[in-house]
């Protein structure tokens, strides 16, 4: 089972605050249909997996069209849609799913000591102390009794209908983890948040040049050097407890908004700045996932801005290069693969359809006899490949591997022509979310200045996360 780390699920980027058109919704779901039409499993955190708006929404569109294709599926069909893992569940020190669920939701806050898991998805939840530890009881008392039962607590029904949805997917989620290689435990990750922040607090400028070269501007990595450095200073006692946990950098944010109006210009600049850090931040804090969670590949993608600035982009690029240096992983200083997100443009032959239909036909192409055995023979041998490059060729594609990636996205192209498009080794998908119309590209290459400047978001692999595929 080949797995890939989704950074856009990330619980932070889209909350219960946010709109339904919130374009990182549709940004975890394009690039999910690429991983899937890759035919790989998406790996998934125990934290994302309760609390990221972004997995639950995809979730719920996966489970869903499955169930209804599934319904009009031959014996046979049927059986190798219910054998299909689009994702899988990486559990750190929690027996089960739903005894994960619990655990959070009874982490309470307590905002004068700063403590406590912040919920995202469950925000209107956060501080209801007596909402939480009621959700968790139920939630123990089914993952006890081998199943949650009676529907939607009344709880929520009455005082949070909006979250109700969010309950109704987690029970399904429940379900879908207990099938055969869905549910494991995570690994200790080798390298730390803190470790990736102490060595890019110690690099000196010239270092800073080399890693920021044709990623981000230099002046930008020396200010996220020196304001990684600063806090490092003011935590040197307790490094370790103060950040591997991320929340200092989105506390930085609230700070600067809740004073707004002082002195606009520079309190602009003072925002995105700390921004900045914040991306630095999560982009690391995602490679620490990425690397626990038995996964091969770890998808790293920036958070989407509407306002065609690339600095986040920019600093995205720059964090993963300083994940490689920490690691020593030389011969990984450039991506194999890299996509962008960004508004569809209108492409000849290829209608932008709603997300969820692009998910339908997903399942229509497992369940299909004639295309499923070309499709899942090409995903094998583009895998291989992938897996077994020369160690001095990781910097680039073979020829085999460009071969293969030319072929796969003939034999997508073929079995999904009003899905998918294949045009000079790019793979793109199309898709519509609340009204917007949003693709997702990918190829074997790095991005194009053009490419990046074009995107809403941009993203890359790190590959080669476990040498091993996982059986």
């Amino acid at each position: 089972m080949n797995m890939v780390f989704h950074e856009s699920f990330d619980s932070t980027r889209a909350t219960a605050e946010n709109q339904a058109d919130h374009p990182n919704l549709a940004q975890a779901q394009a690039e999910a249909v690429i991983s899937l039409l890759l035919g790989r499993t998406i790996s998934v955190s125990q934290t994302y997996a309760f609390d990221s708006r972004s997995f639950l929404v995809l979730a719920e569109a996966v489970l869903g069209t499955y169930d209804e294709a599934r319904r009009e599926a031959s014996a046979s069909a049927a059986e190798r849609m219910r054998a299909q893992r689009p994702f899988a569940l990486h559990r750190f020190r929690q027996p089960s799913y739903l005894a994960a669920c619990a655990s959070m939701l009874a982490n309470l806050r307590d905002k004068a000591e700063g403590e406590g898991l912040r919920l995202s998805a469950w925000q209107p939840i956060d501080y209801d102390d007596s909402a939480r530890t009621e959700l968790a009881r139920v939630l123990r008392t089914a993952d006890a009794g081998g199943g949650p039962t009676g529907g939607v607590p009344s709880l929520l029904t009455r005082h949070y209908p909006g979250l109700a949805e969010h309950w109704e997917t987690v029970i399904r989620l429940d379900e879908y983890f207990t099938g055969p290689q869905r549910d494991a435990e995570a690994e200790l990750p080798e390298v730390s948040l803190v470790d990736y922040l102490s060595r890019l607090a110690g690099l000196d400028d010239a270092g800073l040049g080399v890693l920021a070269r044709g990623r981000c501007p230099v002046d930008t990595a020396i200010d996220l050097r020196d304001r990684v450095k600063a806090q490092l200073a003011r935590h040197r006692n307790d490094a370790k407890k103060a950040f591997n946990s991320r929340a200092w950098a989105h506390d930085a944010i609230t700070e600067v908004t809740a004073a707004r109006g002082t002195d606009a210009g520079a309190d602009a600049d003072e925002l995105l700045r700390r921004e900045l850090v914040r991306e630095l931040v999560d982009t690391l804090y995602n490679a620490v996932l990425a690397y626990s969670g038995r996964a091969q590949w770890g998808y790293m993608s920036s958070v989407p801005r509407s306002d065609g600035r690339d600095e986040l982009k920019e600093v995205n690029a720059f964090a993963l290069a300083l994940v490689r240096l920490r690691r020593d992983d030389e011969a990984q200083s450039e991506p194999t693969m890299s996509g962008a997100f960004s508004a569809a443009e209108t492409l000849p032959n290829l209608p932008v359809r709603p997300l969820r239909q692009v998910f339908a036909a997903y399942w229509e192409l497992v369940a299909d006899d004639d295309r499923w055995p070309a499709w899942e023979a090409s995903c094998e041998r583009l895998d291989h490949l992938l897996h077994n490059r020369p160690a001095s060729r990781r910097t680039g594609a073979t020829s085999a591997l460009r071969d293969a990636w030319a072929a796969h996205l003939d034999t997508l192209a073929g079995a999904l022509p009003h899905v998918v498009r294949a045009d000079r080794g790019e793979f793109l998908v199309a898709g519509r979310h609340e009204g917007h119309e949003y693709q997702q590209t990918h190829q074997l290459a790095a991005l194009s200045a053009r490419s990046m400047d074009d995107s809403l978001a941009a993203g890359e692999y790190l590959d080669g996360l476990r040498r091993t595929v996982v059986d």
